[in-house]
């Protein structure tokens, strides 16, 4: 008979409690002392990394629903658990010792135990002590491998991630007054978009590899992912802020903080506004108090904190913790002739402040300006043009062309499509998309397929404008003048903002005519496909539009604001 996994994660949980509460005392006692006893400073740290392992661990357990198919998962965290719990009694026992030489408060006794006591500094009391963490680390590291390991895979486990993600950067713990006061952007949503559009298995290359697994456990890393545009680094980005929390679990002693800059959201774009939104998230998760957020309130109440007080008070922040991960993506989008210099400036402040515990992971493409302020050594730049990536497309095309019902039509072509599709994507998943949108518009004949194959563009800029001139010619003003509004917007708009910008007509006196107002958010898409996209607002639900990709409001901005003027 199957044990039940109820049973079984109590008994795991039980013997992971025990090694907690002793593991503390040890931590805590030794840290009392560890100015008048140089040498028990390694056992201190050992002492720590298994407090974070075994906090780590309870996490897992206690928060994990677990599934009738996943005894067998049960049973393998169980082997080397259990293997751990003669350890714990042993470190349970020598913790009892201390105990029985000192009475009172645990630090104001260690220290007097210190003076009095040699037993808990004895050579061969550390080194046992050492090589009972050593074993509990080796056997605890494993259970927590087997338990990520089946998180990779399991798509359900991804979800539920994402949820404590954001619940762990929410802002709900500040007061409202403080939230109101900084006006921190929103970079969960940008999160949310990115990990929408993350294909299952893909960016598993970069997180599962050398450079990342050393930057997690490195101190004061660095890492600088370089793509061009539509190579898919958001995505990538957010896989990164997913596995960076995997690796922190519940250990209170390591943060994470993220911000997204964004092309069309003029809030998400400058130095204050990073500032701003990396402070609101460490804050929410240092202490019910937020000492440090308050007194930067009670400093500028009445005003927005200027860019230095809030990268002094990042910086407290970054010392409060033992290891805090920040991950930037899309410098590249802060606007190069106006925001970008002090942004890149501040990155260079936060590197030469040399904080062990500092991990910085940014995004962007390869500009002069960029390479310049970061200072990126070769190990520390990560190409996303790899065979990899490649892998990652060709597995993304195979999936995507058996799941869209609109692409069923192709189904007995759909050896040749992924094999051109693969062949042609030159490591960039924005094309690739384009291509899928022209397969679904492209009738269904064999001959009209083959014209298509053979026919596709080269680059995202020859793409973009054949989209352009398959716009039927009654709706391409239309279109371009869409294009126009939204490129030069400061934020997304909603439908009826843009529904009342197109009803405009752009002649020598503009006049707002009513006839040529559409109907609602499908007709927006039908006048200008592949270039837009639609996004509610979790909290309003009201429905707003913008560009669709930072890509073409490069290529296009330029050639769409000299579109045709409407005679009448």
């Amino acid at each position: 008979m199957a044990a039940d996994p109820l049973s079984v994660a109590g008994s795991v949980v039980g013997i992971i409690s025990l090694g907690l509460q002793v593991t503390q005392y040890l931590f805590d006692y030794y840290t009392a002392v560890n100015d008048l006893h140089s040498n028990i400073t390694h056992t201190t740290q050992k002492l720590e990394q298994l407090l974070g392992l075994l906090e780590a661990l309870r996490h897992q357990i206690d928060g994990r629903k677990y599934r009738a198919d996943e005894q067998h998962l049960l049973k393998k965290i169980e082997s080397p658990i259990q293997q751990c719990e003669e350890c714990i009694q042993e470190l349970n026992d020598e913790a009892g010792k201390f105990k029985q030489k000192s009475a009172g408060n645990v630090l104001s006794a260690a220290k007097v135990t210190a003076r009095r006591v040699a037993y808990p500094f004895r050579q061969s009391t550390l080194q046992k002590l050492d090589e009972d963490i050593d074993e509990l680390v080796g056997q605890l590291s494993l259970a927590l491998q087997l338990l990520q390991q089946k998180d990779i895979g399991c798509v359900q486990n991804d979800i539920e991630d994402v949820k404590a993600l954001l619940n762990l950067v929410r802002t709900s713990q500040v007061s409202s007054t403080i939230c109101e006061w900084l006006k921190a952007p929103d970079a969960t949503i940008n999160f949310n978009e990115a990990s929408k559009k993350k294909h299952p298995g893909t960016g598993l290359w970069f997180v599962r590899g050398p450079h990342f697994t050393s930057w997690l456990e490195k101190p004061n890393s660095f890492l600088w992912l370089v793509g061009f545009a539509g190579c898919g680094k958001s995505v990538l980005c957010s896989t990164a802020i997913q596995h960076t929390f995997r690796y922190r679990r519940s250990n209170p002693r390591i943060a994470i903080a993220f911000f997204f800059f964004t092309f069309n959201d003029n809030d998400k774009q400058d130095t204050s506004a990073m500032l701003r939104a990396l402070v609101l998230q460490l804050s929410s998760q240092l202490d019910s108090q937020h000492a440090l957020l308050s007194r930067l309130h009670e400093s500028y109440r009445n005003a927005t904190p200027p860019d230095q007080a809030l990268l002094d008070c990042l910086h407290q922040l970054v010392r409060a913790f033992r290891d805090v991960y920040i991950i930037l993506d899309a410098l590249d989008e802060s606007p190069r002739d106006k925001r970008r210099d002090p942004m890149l400036q501040v990155l260079d402040d936060l590197r030469t402040w040399s904080e062990p515990g500092l991990h910085l992971l940014v995004t962007s493409r390869d500009e002069v300006d960029i390479r310049e302020e970061l200072h990126a050594l070769p190990e520390e730049i990560i190409s996303m043009r790899n065979d990899a990536i490649d892998r990652d497309i060709a597995s993304f095309i195979s999936q995507h062309l058996r799941d869209n019902r609109r692409l069923r039509k192709w189904e007995e072509f759909y050896d040749r499509i992924e094999s051109v599709l693969t062949e042609r994507a030159d490591g960039v998943f924005r094309w690739v998309e384009c291509q899928f949108k022209a397969l679904i518009s492209c009738p269904q004949s064999e001959d009209l397929l083959d014209q298509l194959l053979e026919s596709l563009p080269e680059t995202l800029d020859e793409t973009y404008e054949r989209m352009l001139e398959n716009i039927p010619r009654t709706s391409q003003a239309y279109a371009r003048q869409m294009l126009v509004l939204l490129c030069g917007a400061k934020r997304p708009l909603t439908v009826s903002e843009l529904i009342d910008g197109i009803a405009v007509e752009i002649n020598d006196t503009p006049s707002f005519n009513v006839k040529r107002r559409l109907k609602d958010a499908n007709a927006i898409q039908q006048v200008c496909p592949g270039f837009i996209e639609s996004a509610a607002d979790p909290e309003t639900q009201s429905v707003t539009v913008r560009i669709a990709h930072f890509s073409v409001q490069e290529t296009q901005v330029d050639k769409v604001k000299g579109y045709p003027r409407n005679t009448g």
